[in-house]
């Protein structure tokens, strides 16, 4: 009972803050701009029919339609969710710890019946309760759109919640080793940023350097490069063996919500859509055997999920050490 009561303490202070409600409108406001996305019998349209694009590929019905909506998901889950999501509530959260050690403050806390370990665990939970409850909002509505729109029960949307959930604490342990650590909510989250940017920077090299292999395979890439591109892709991946992988992570909601699709017209260049179809079979072609040979290359959840799991286990006991340690 303790537990809960320090959870439901900590969920009422982020309540109080207006970052929190923030967050919660622009999360809102980014479902019903999706929402907003509608087909008829001549195309499809935005902001409720404010702008009307005429276009039989998308018109009421087609494939295209439903492909469309889900690739408007996974942006909103690249971009806003995984992304300034995610800021705005490292921003929100990375006080609670360094708060809650400075001198007065943690005697009260202290005081309560329960184990240091219990505290520790309760404030962290709490954080991811924040992030939960954002993800939750918004995928409902992304769910009722769908139902709405095109008449079509998408329950995969919901798997955002644990993903999203996982990607923020990966970051979210970092801060609050560094929140226990250096006792300042300041210092903790720009380092906590750094260290986000340095696992994306190495993702990003693997990523391209993945594609330029993909293109070297299939000579569309000079050979004479193809040894650099191979060594730089080799110390990229070890380098982020020991690493969250938070890039990954994210990138398994188009992996399992836009799953085992046939080749379209968002794989295919867009001189391909007005051209001869001869030359519109060989760009589906070569599609078909990038997106084939990318999918080969791509590391599979559960190493991508364990590893990052790992990680994050290994910096929250550090934490809860050096939380349980310290003399108040």
């Amino acid at each position: 009972m303790q537990l809960i009561a320090i959870i439901r303490d900590t969920w009422r202070l982020l309540r109080a803050r207006k970052l929190f409600w923030f967050s919660l409108w622009i999360t809102a406001l980014a479902g019903l701009l999706f929402a907003s996305i509608s087909f008829d019998s001549t195309g499809w349209s935005v902001l409720y029919g404010l702008k009307h694009f005429a276009d039989d590929n998308f018109r009421s019905g087609s494939p295209a339609a439903g492909e469309l909506y889900g690739l408007a998901f996974t942006g909103i889950v690249n971009w806003w969710l995984t992304f300034f999501g995610i800021i705005l509530a490292l921003v929100s959260t990375a006080s609670i710890f360094p708060e809650m050690l400075q001198s007065g403050a943690i005697d009260v806390v202290l005081s309560k019946p329960i184990s240091r370990t219990g505290l520790f665990i309760a404030k962290y939970l709490s954080a991811l309760l924040f992030v939960a409850f954002q993800v939750t909002l918004l995928s409902v509505m992304v769910f009722g759109a769908g139902w709405w729109r095109l008449g079509v029960l998408d329950w995969s949307v919901f798997l955002s919640i644990p993903l999203v959930v996982l990607f923020f604490s990966y970051l979210y342990s970092v801060a609050v080793l560094l929140g226990v650590w250096l006792k300042s909510s300041l210092p903790a989250l720009l380092l906590t940023l750094l260290f986000w940017g340095l696992c994306s920077g190495l993702a990003w090299v693997e990523r391209v350097t993945i594609q330029s292999t993909v293109a070297s395979n299939m000579g569309e890439l000079s050979p004479e490069l193809k040894p650099t591109v191979e060594t730089t892709r080799r110390y990229a991946e070890r380098a982020l063996i020991a690493l969250p992988k938070t890039y990954e992570t994210a990138d398994l909601a188009r992996r399992w919500i836009i799953r085992d699709r046939e080749i379209s017209w968002a794989d295919l260049p867009p001189r391909a859509r007005a051209t001869s179809p001869g030359e519109l079979a060989r760009d589906h072609e070569r599609a078909r055997r990038l997106r084939d040979a990318a999918l080969a290359m791509e590391k599979s959840p559960a190493y991508i999920l364990g590893t990052s799991l790992a990680f994050e286990l290994l910096i929250l006991t550090w934490a809860c050490w050096l939380f349980s340690r310290r003399d108040y």
